[in-house]
């Protein structure tokens, strides 16, 4: 796997090795604690991700010298697909997020590097920043998803620069360890990482499921979303679920009819 290439600070482009490496640009904090090619060629997987995890908690401590696993939690949820809302839609499902932080005293949330979406999950975390200015936010990111990725020309950085203002910091990971589409391999190692006592899905597939069965245990909170899939109404992968505390999503607009991410009888 080759070096990546990353803007500085001051917009410039240049390479980084694999050595720990912070960067700031448009106002979002990067550390890269990429696994080094020679680790990578061999190291077998489980001393691979423990180094991995290992690195990515000395990240989490760079960034944040007071983190607290208690007090963070992980999001997750459909990354496409949901309906689009409108502000009072939308401002009903923050209400929803904004009490299960408040409750839980949760002052940083944390997310798998999936860029901005109306139809997505992150649609919900700007919105989070405005209700909660002092909330922290943290992504883990593949190192080369940074400046492009599949479908979006800009990156993660152009589709966040302009979303979250300010208290956003984003460790960047090798390529390998969510190579072949195996993103749940990166949400694993992240909650190992940051020892996140509780995450909060808004729906989510597949990968969730991998996710959660991967957790060791960490409490999950669903926000019972489903998503517009092939003609139908797609639910969570993790709906019912041991250990899964299922909320479900509010009343539409006006309280007269169903939520846009509802499905039948869930309102």
């Amino acid at each position: 796997m080759g070096n990546c290439c990353f803007a500085s600070s001051n917009g410039d482009s240049h390479n980084h090795n694999s050595d720990d490496t912070v960067m700031i640009n448009n106002n979002i904090n990067y550390v890269n604690v990429s696994v080094e090619e020679i680790n990578l060629g061999q190291d077998d997987e489980t001393t691979l991700n423990a180094m991995r995890v290992e690195k990515m908690r000395t990240a989490v401590s760079m960034c944040d010298s007071n983190h607290d696993p208690n007090a963070t939690a992980h999001v997750k949820g459909f990354a496409s697909g949901l309906a689009d809302l409108t502000e009072i839609e939308l401002s009903g499902v923050v209400d929803i997020v904004a009490n299960l932080l408040h409750k839980h005293c949760i002052q940083k949330i944390v997310w798998d590097g999936d860029d901005y979406g109306s139809d997505s999950f992150t649609c919900v975390l700007p919105k989070l920043q405005e209700r909660m200015p002092d909330l922290k936010f943290m992504a883990f990111l593949s190192q080369c998803d940074k400046d492009k990725r599949w479908g979006n020309d800009k990156g993660f950085d152009g589709s966040w620069k302009s979303r979250l203002s300010k208290n956003l910091n984003v460790v960047l990971v090798d390529d390998d360890i969510a190579s072949g589409d195996r993103y749940d391999q990166l949400g694993i190692l992240a909650l190992q990482a940051t020892r996140a006592k509780m995450v909060i899905a808004i729906g989510g597939g597949d990968i969730l499921r991998q996710e959660y069965e991967g957790s060791d245990g960490v409490p999950f909170v669903l926000l019972n979303a489903f998503r517009h899939a092939k003609g139908v109404m797609e639910p969570s992968s993790i709906c019912g679920l041991d250990g899964v505390e299922v909320v479900n999503m509010p009343a539409g607009e006006g309280g007269t009819k169903q939520h846009p991410w509802a499905g039948d009888g869930n309102t």
